[in-house]
């Protein structure tokens, strides 16, 4: 418990945050909570900032662990890239979803670029996982801070899915959209402190091999 104090703090504290600006409708403008909305733009300035520890740590040419740190950083650029939309700079349609590579509508360049990207970030998650997926699961396991802030992230992204699932089947309410904007948010907060309490444990242990 005390070494889960901090993910347990910041946990309590979105939970709180959350409930308080869906209960002022009339305080907060619903606009806040769009895609170019500030909580859209708090959202991708944390991801920049867990993309910039990553690519801090694969720069570091005297780390044995930069090429891991280099692949976690490309990852890292894919889920800025969704979260800010990047796509729609080329195509209206998402193109996370299989059934967009079958669009003729959509440019064969911008399917085939995006093919290659999506691919090389599913290889990269693969050797990742067969490479550190042991660990993960054990600091899941133990209780480990950094596993618990990883297993939060996944869920609260997890989550958020189902909200934005929800939205386009049953259309846009500015609660169910505020709630898929803060569980973003959240993630994205615990995705930074992953990688924060991750090397604070492994500084810690003096182990300097690896990532």
């Amino acid at each position: 418990m005390k070494e889960n104090a901090l993910n347990l703090a910041v946990l309590i504290t979105l939970l709180l945050v959350t409930s308080i600006l869906l209960a002022a409708r009339d305080l907060l403008h619903p606009e806040l909570f769009t895609d170019s909305g500030a909580a859209s733009f708090i959202n991708i300035a944390l991801i920049s900032a867990g993309l910039g520890m990553c690519l801090y740590r694969a720069l570091d040419s005297g780390h044995p662990g930069s090429l891991d740190w280099l692949l976690l950083a490309f990852i890292y650029s894919v889920y800025l890239m969704r979260e800010a939309d990047f796509h729609t700079a080329f195509s209206n349609e998402s193109l996370t979803k299989l059934a967009t590579y079958s669009m003729s509508e959509v440019p064969l360049a911008i399917r085939v670029c995006a093919a290659a990207v999506l691919l090389l970030m599913t290889a990269s998650l693969i050797y990742l996982l067969m490479r550190y997926g042991g660990r993960l699961l054990r600091a899941i396991v133990s209780g480990r801070a950094w596993g618990m802030a990883f297993t939060l992230w996944f869920l609260l992204l997890l989550t958020s899915q189902v909200f934005d699932r929800r939205i386009s089947t049953s259309g846009t309410h500015w609660k169910l959209t505020a709630i898929e904007e803060l569980l973003e948010l959240s993630a994205a907060v615990f995705a930074l402190l992953a990688i924060i309490q991750a090397r604070t444990e492994r500084a810690g242990t003096g182990d300097k091999n690896g990532a």
